[in-house]
């Protein structure tokens, strides 16, 4: 998606509180819809600006590599 694709989603979305505040995080993150449907709030460390993609008890269910995501600066202090 280009630069311009998200700005045009971003401003149809802010008609839709719940539609915005799904489709940011994403775009923001990276993060597939999956990921943000289930994560958690012990998932997110706004102190350290950081959002762990990892679901507890996938770690043994799955090899695939999950690295923490850094959230962008309006989410954290």
């Amino acid at each position: 998606m280009t630069q311009e694709e998200a700005r045009r989603l971003r401003k149809a979305a802010m008609r839709y509180p719940h539609l915005y505040r799904f489709c940011d995080p994403g775009l923001k993150t990276g993060s597939r819809s999956g990921v943000l449907l289930n994560l958690r709030w012990d998932q997110i460390d706004l102190r350290r600006g950081v959002m762990d993609r990892k679901a507890v008890g996938e770690a043994e269910a799955s090899n695939k590599r999950k690295p923490p995501v850094r959230l962008a600066r309006p989410w954290c202090g």
